[in-house]
């Protein structure tokens, strides 16, 4: 995990030193931008959505309330 988090702090001193200074090529600034987001971020930067029973197992408490009448139960987006 620190591996991750010194991806991040570095990923944010270059942006704040890169856009300040001006000197970078923006294919190069933008190549090095995405190294750095890939070693901060992992391969995807979306998070899909806790199922009831993973938020239960996180020690999480869960009420599923039924929809109202008239309306529609929201679809599961995993």
């Amino acid at each position: 995990m620190m591996v991750r988090l010194e991806a991040e702090e570095a990923l944010r001193s270059v942006q704040v030193q890169a856009l300040g200074s001006g000197l970078l090529e923006t294919r190069d600034f933008r190549k090095s931008i995405a190294e750095i987001e890939r070693a901060a971020y992992g391969k995807s930067r979306t998070s899909r959505q806790a199922t009831p029973a993973q938020l239960q197992a996180a020690g999480i408490g869960v009420i599923v309330v039924p929809p109202a009448d008239g309306q529609e139960a929201p679809q599961d987006v995993s």
